[in-house]
């Protein structure tokens, strides 16, 4: 599958494991696991979309290379 090594699949591979990683660690905390109000949305979309900003930098660069040049 070739998306999964493109910038976009990259993106949301981090994205996917940051939002459960986040999602773990509330639930050890005491939260219930289906508990998504607004709150807890808002903190697993911005440690996801934070960690994987330097996926979308770095696709953005054109001196980076990783992603092959078009």
């Amino acid at each position: 599958m070739k998306i999964l090594s493109s910038p976009i699949g990259t993106f949301l591979k981090t994205f996917a494991s940051t939002v459960l990683t986040l999602w773990l660690i509330e639930l050890s905390n005491g939260t219930t696991l289906f508990s998504l109000d607004y709150t807890m949305i808002e903190k697993l979309a911005t440690g996801g979309v934070v960690s994987a900003l330097p996926v979308i930098i770095n696709w953005m660069n054109p001196n980076y290379t990783q992603y092959g040049v078009k």
